[in-house]
């Protein structure tokens, strides 16, 4: 409790637990300066950190703030990763903040993912997980701000503020971790009362849930060149998507059965008529206010 952690040296964190361990501060201030550094962390599963009206910061690479492979819960926070991701997730774990303010330089703005051969749980439903509530997230560098690869994982964003350059929010795929042919992403990313911009994407070993609740808004794009393994997306009645370029999707589902709140802009959502989500659409073409149609795939 009020105090100042400094680290310089490598793989130097600022609180760490460990095996089980479990640590919790309010108001401290911690800097790293050193490679492999991350303000807070846990490591292996297991252990927890809990955090709260505090300043994170780190300087060095690979030192995101917050690296779990536990969990790790943050709240009124400020911080700034000068050469690395705000926060990572790595593997059936979880982070969860509420009210921060945080910024990264990394590759991505925040990661999950597996290192090794995707875990999918004893259970069969092992998932990453990341929550951001009444926050802003600030990513700095080009590139997606949420990313997904080799492992399940739910992103749940609540009146949160997001910040990135690019153009893409959310990208997934399989990548250098796991074995190949197997290390794809599945997310389910759920917006609660959020307004949301950019592209998402997925590879042809990755899906994607878009899930928007209680007033959420998005404007942009999916699976623009239609090569992802699964995309579905899902708004309720008080919810709305603007489209900004043609998209395709699997399923389709629409608490607005009138789909005023699904704006074409001139674009298309294709959608997969095969598929007994889109049962209620008939097979049938729609016009979509502000230009443009949703209607079944060739």
């Amino acid at each position: 409790h009020d105090s100042n952690i400094r680290t310089t040296g490598a793989s130097s964190r600022g609180l760490d637990a460990t095996e089980g361990g479990k640590i919790t501060a309010d108001n401290i201030n911690i800097g790293t300066a050193g490679i492999r550094s991350a303000a807070l962390a846990t490591e292996p599963s297991g252990a927890s950190v809990t955090v709260s009206k505090s300043t994170i910061n780190t300087s060095g690479e690979g030192s995101p703030l917050i690296y779990s492979k536990g969990s790790i819960k943050v709240s009124e926070a400020k911080g700034t990763a000068g050469a690395s991701e705000i926060a990572v997730v790595e593997g059936n774990n979880a982070i969860h903040l509420e009210y921060v303010d945080l910024s990264g330089n990394g590759t991505h703005g925040v990661m999950l993912y597996q290192n090794k051969s995707r875990d999918n749980g004893a259970d069969g439903k092992g998932l990453g997980r990341f929550s951001a509530k009444g926050s802003a997230l600030r990513s700095l560098k080009e590139g997606p701000l949420f990313y997904v690869t080799n492992t399940a994982a739910r992103i749940y964003s609540e009146m949160t503020t997001m910040q990135y350059l690019g153009g893409t929010l959310i990208r997934v795929e399989a990548n250098q971790f796991g074995d190949a042919g197997s290390n794809g992403g599945d997310l389910t990313f759920m917006a609660n009362n959020q307004g949301l911009y950019g592209n998402v994407s997925a590879d042809g070993s990755s899906t994607i849930m878009m899930d928007l609740q209680n007033g959420s808004h998005w404007s942009g794009a999916i699976n623009t060149d239609n090569s992802a393994k699964k995309i579905d997306v899902n708004l309720d009645a008080s919810s709305s998507w603007s489209l900004t370029a043609d998209c395709h999707v699997d399923g389709f589902t629409d608490g607005t059965t009138a789909l005023t709140n699904l704006k074409g802009n001139g674009h298309t959502l294709f959608y997969n008529s095969s598929n007994a989500a889109n049962a209620w659409l008939g097979g049938k073409t729609y016009e979509l206010q502000g230009g443009g149609y949703l209607k079944p795939n060739k």
